[in-house]
């Protein structure tokens, strides 16, 4: 026997299959209004792909399918990879094929180019959020990247700057596409970094060091991580930002 106990009529049909930028009438009016009118017809194309129902299944895929953490391979060698789903990968591969993560520091960035970024960032928001962490520390690292990124790693610049996801655990100037990640909360949790008690020291080497631990680091797939520490022999409010490669014991660049 079917039992009933009522009747759903209030709620609205999923939405999919729909345009997400041009059905944003206040989306459309700030990228005429701020200087980004140029980027219209790419931004249709991106909220049409996006709005499409097998987009958002995407997104539904990579949030009930975690990210499994990989120790060892098959024969017993250390890995400490993560393995992310494959819906994952295709979300990132869209935002990067976007330039969400890199396009007003492209070299012939145009006027608006950070209104255009931000319009694609919504649109990409509507889909799936998580994907949107790498990508942001991305694009708030490579400026100072560019500005003082240690000459032996000069070879990053291109893939930092290309339009392509290269999500394989391989050093930075094999890659055709980097991210940047961050590590900064340590293991007693909480968010506020002034409170680290990882302590970071640049001697008269060139090497630099750093004594703590670390919590967890934002991003895995990210190969390089710029993480911030507490400088030594500063002011407890005293900050640093020191690169270092994923998986190598090189430090490359101090920030104070």
């Amino acid at each position: 026997m079917h039992w009933q106990t009522h009747t759903v009529f209030n709620q609205p049909a999923p939405l999919s299959n729909s345009n997400l930028f041009l059905s944003d009438c206040a989306l459309r009016d700030a990228i005429a209004r701020e200087g980004a009118e140029w980027d219209r017809e790419l931004l249709a194309s991106i909220g049409q792909q996006l709005g499409t129902a097998e987009s958002l299944e995407l997104g539904r895929l990579a949030n009930v399918n975690p990210p499994e953490l990989l120790r060892y391979d098959a024969t017993g060698e250390r890995l400490d990879d993560v393995r992310f789903h494959p819906a994952w990968h295709l979300l990132m591969q869209g935002l990067c094929a976007n330039r969400v993560h890199n396009l007003p520091w492209e070299e012939e960035a145009r006027r608006g180019s950070f209104v255009a970024r931000a319009a694609r960032f919504v649109l990409h928001a509507q889909v799936e959020a998580g994907t949107l962490c790498p990508i942001t520390m991305t694009f708030a690292a490579t400026p100072l990247l560019l500005q003082s990124l240690p000459k032996p790693f000069h070879g990053w610049l291109t893939p930092l700057l290309s339009d392509r996801y290269d999500p394989h655990f391989a050093p930075g100037g094999q890659k055709r596409g980097l991210l940047i990640g961050m590590g900064m909360t340590e293991k007693q949790g909480g968010s506020d970094v002034l409170s680290n008690t990882t302590k970071a020291e640049k001697p008269l080497t060139a090497a630099i060091g750093w004594w703590g631990t670390n919590g967890f680091s934002r991003y895995r797939k990210a190969m390089r991580i710029s993480c911030w520490r507490r400088r030594k022999a500063a002011s407890p409010a005293s900050l640093c930002r020191a690169f270092y490669p994923t998986g190598s014991a090189t430090r490359c660049g101090w920030s104070g």
